[in-house]
């Protein structure tokens, strides 16, 4: 239900987009099927291989699928093209002879699916690619409705690790420290970063999916009480192979994006910085991350930046140089590339509150443009967490109002 072309057809109907009916049929199978029918094929395994084709036994219609949606989710439905003469099928009779009939029928799916998709359930950040009977592709971003609440600023804690008195995940207390922080007000969470340790990746240690999955399952527990979906963010390190691998675990656990931790390439040139963040951007959306040298991070240029942000799935930037002079490089490159689809946040602990109240002004073709940091993903925030909801309101209640802040009071009531 996280990924697919019925989960693909269903947010589509969900969110009021056009759907294009050119490729007008399409088979389909539940994961648990396919994967059980994959794992049965094992005692066939020969070379030369034995091919089958594992879907569904039905040629669906798109149109009536859509049309199925919309009822289930009392959404209009918008459709556009007419039926090509073929599509894309599978003839899936052999697999189907060897291991019977799906258990789970379209009918079924069908309705889980919406029902899924109605309370918000998260869904693989980079669903599948929707391909034209003229051989057109559009990839799919970031959830709407996610991107609505990174960009509106919110507090997401950087989740720590959770160990016994033997130094083993206790995964009690770890899943109680997620849920911590959703009744504490957070908007998201973020795993698997530097406050959860980078050593949970080591094979010795083996904790990263673990860790992952604990707080997906109770981000998902969350979700299906709530009308607004919690941004789901995961570390993202090492080499280039390592960082594709870690983005890809990301989204198979249904994360919204990869926090991208650039440590591991301390003496790349930009150009090799950039063709790194496009690999791992091709997984799933991305949230740069400008982490200070002083704890294992490097300087980036401001040329570096105007570059990444090049990156259609760049969805966010973390700013954490703990230097304004660094920080200000960030937030220039985001005006100076024209998007507004970026949304910044503060790592700085040294500066969080007038990161939150500064806006930055910039000429850009000769109009001024003023962007803001709009919320906070830090490990400071991991404890006193209703406080830094708090704080993050009165700071958006500022901004809103152009009130100026508080002065500060020292030792008594302030004059």
């Amino acid at each position: 239900m996280r990924y697919g072309v019925l989960v693909d057809l269903a947010r589509k109907v969900f969110e009021g987009a056009e759907i294009d009916v050119s490729m007008g049929y399409a088979n389909v199978i539940w994961q648990g099927d396919a994967s059980a029918m994959a794992l049965a094929s094992l005692v066939d395994a020969a070379s030369p291989p034995l091919c089958l084709n594992v879907t569904g036994p039905e040629c669906l219609r798109v149109r009536d699928v859509c049309q199925e949606f919309g009822r289930l989710l009392g959404k209009p439905v918008r459709l556009t093209g007419t039926e090509a003469s073929d599509a894309l099928l599978s003839n899936a009779q052999a697999a189907l002879t060897r291991f019977g009939p799906p258990r789970v029928g379209i009918d079924q799916l069908i309705r889980w699916i919406a029902h899924w998709i109605s309370r918000g359930g998260p869904v693989t950040a980079s669903p599948p690619i929707s391909r034209s009977a003229t051989g057109g592709s559009r990839k799919y971003m970031l959830d709407p409705r996610v991107q609505a609440v990174l960009q509106r600023g919110i507090v997401i804690p950087a989740h720590p690790l959770a160990l016994d008195g033997s130094r083993r995940l206790d995964e009690r207390r770890q899943r109680a420290l997620s849920r911590y922080y959703v009744a504490a007000g957070a908007g998201g969470l973020a795993v698997g970063v530097h406050t959860t340790q980078f050593e949970i990746r080591e094979p010795a240690v083996g904790l990263f999916r673990p860790v992952l999955t604990l707080a997906a399952e109770e981000m998902d527990r969350a979700d299906a009480a709530c009308e607004e979906p919690l941004v789901r963010i995961g570390g993202v390190c090492g080499p280039t192979r390592q960082a594709v691998a870690e983005a890809g675990l990301l989204a198979e656990l249904g994360y919204h994006a990869g926090l991208l931790s650039l440590a591991a390439l301390r003496e790349s040139d930009d150009a090799t910085l950039v063709t790194h963040c496009r690999a791992v951007a091709e997984v799933i959306p991305v949230v740069g991350f400008y982490l200070q040298p002083a704890v294992g991070g490097r300087v980036l240029s401001y040329r570096f930046w105007r570059a990444f942000l090049e990156i259609e799935n760049v969805v966010a930037v973390k700013i954490a140089p703990f230097n304004r002079y660094q920080t200000l490089d960030v937030v220039r490159a985001v005006a100076e590339s024209g998007r507004d689809d970026v949304a910044l946040y503060t790592g700085n602990d040294d500066n969080i509150v007038p990161d939150l109240l500064t806006p930055y002004r910039f000429t850009v073709g000769g109009r001024v443009c003023v962007r803001r940091i709009v919320g906070g993903l830090l490990g400071h925030w991991a404890v006193w967490t209703r406080r830094a909801v708090e704080l993050l309101a009165v700071c958006h209640r500022l901004v809103s109002t152009c009130q100026p802040a508080p002065r500060p009071c020292y030792g008594g009531a302030s004059k």
